[in-house]
């Protein structure tokens, strides 16, 4: 199979192999999504089909994100075979930091290390404390890896930026010179530079479409506030704190499209699915507007940024109510009902007074 120059191919190179997608790839499951994986001087060599979004929730771009990101894991297992067999293709190693005594390598494609003999093996950026210009995380030499509870044995580690790490990975990934590598930090790279100034140096108010309304989020009203409906309350923060959920984490509120209000539901009476209201899914305020929550808290307003990112619009999701804890509520609240109907009535008879007697 002969893809160089196939104008019917997307390119990307990785540790010295060729991801070639098909311009034609779809996010659900389909013979016409395919990567095909080959090291730059061979022929292809592995072709695999991937629908990493079966129901395109994610839309295409996370997709194909997704489709990429397990075409570069398929890389790394490669080379990690490769080493351990004692072998090296030339262009395959990435720079390397040792941990500890065990060495990763610095991969910033993803933002992560990799270890060296065990690709399984990664330290993702998220598990990692942002400090500015260095990382912070705590490290187990036992399971090489940031640990999940705390253990006394663990160490503290930093690292540099991955602007020292891999000066030459961020210039190629990027598409720019050293030098100019060499004049910028992380932050300038990971976080979207027009929608920090938008929302930072121009004031731009984050929005979020719900069920066709614009809203926007005001954290100094700590609210969503409805567009062009100045009758309606609109949705407060501090009102639906008690509908965070853990398990998606973000709230799952009840919202009355009419009034473009958050609506309390009487959960100890409710028998059955509110028609006319709709159950919606809207992020926490640090994801929704992580600038204005640092304000708000009175931190730095380059905090966390790298973590979450920093977008203009959201579109809050719509669950169907079949899919959502009040099913169990009114299941309760029926059977409690259903036991106080059958309950038997007892007959008590009412004794007439004959008076005291003397």
């Amino acid at each position: 199979m002969n893809l160089e120059n196939d104008p019917n191919f997307f390119y990307e190179e990785y540790r010295g192999h060729i991801i070639a997608s098909s311009k034609n790839n779809v996010p659900e499951n389909s013979i016409s999504s395919n990567l095909i994986v080959y090291y730059n001087s061979d022929s292809p060599e592995y072709a695999f089909i991937v629908g990493s979004d079966k129901n395109n929730e994610l839309g295409s771009k996370e997709s194909f994100k997704q489709m990429v990101d397990e075409a570069r894991s398929y890389i790394d297992l490669c080379c990690c075979q490769d080493l351990n067999r004692g072998i090296e293709k030339p262009g395959t190693a990435l720079p390397i930091v040792d941990i500890e005594g065990t060495d990763f390598f610095v991969d910033v494609t993803r933002f992560q290390l990799i270890e060296v003999f065990n690709s399984n093996n990664v330290i993702p950026f998220i598990k990692m404390e942002d400090y500015g210009d260095y990382y912070s995380f705590d490290y187990n030499k036992l399971f090489k890896n940031v640990p999940e509870h705390y253990n006394k044995n663990n160490i503290e580690v930093d690292i540099p930026q991955f602007v020292e790490l891999d000066p030459n990975g961020m210039a190629h990934k990027y598409g720019i010179t050293l030098e100019q590598v060499s004049a910028k930090t992380d932050f300038d790279f990971i976080v979207d530079q027009k929608e920090f100034d938008l929302r930072v140096n121009q004031g731009r108010l984050p929005t979020i479409d719900i069920a066709g309304h614009l809203f926007y989020v005001d954290m100094r009203m700590d609210k969503l506030r409805p567009k062009d409906d100045f009758l309606s309350n609109g949705i407060t923060f501090s009102e639906i704190d008690d509908h965070y959920s853990e398990e998606r984490k973000a709230y799952l509120i009840p919202y009355d499209p009419q009034k473009h209000e958050f609506r309390r539901l009487d959960y100890d009476k409710i028998s059955s699915i509110p028609t006319d209201l709709l159950a919606i899914e809207i992020p926490f305020q640090q994801e929704l507007d992580p600038v204005g929550w640092n304000r708000q808290n009175g931190w730095d307003i380059k905090q966390d940024l790298k973590h979450l990112g920093i977008k203009s619009h959201f579109k809050a999701k719509e669950i169907d109510w079949k899919n959502t804890y009040i099913v169990d509520i009114i299941k309760d609240n029926l059977e409690r009902l259903n036991q106080k109907e059958e309950r038997p009535k007892v007959k008590t008879e009412i004794s007439k007074s004959k008076g005291r007697k003397i």
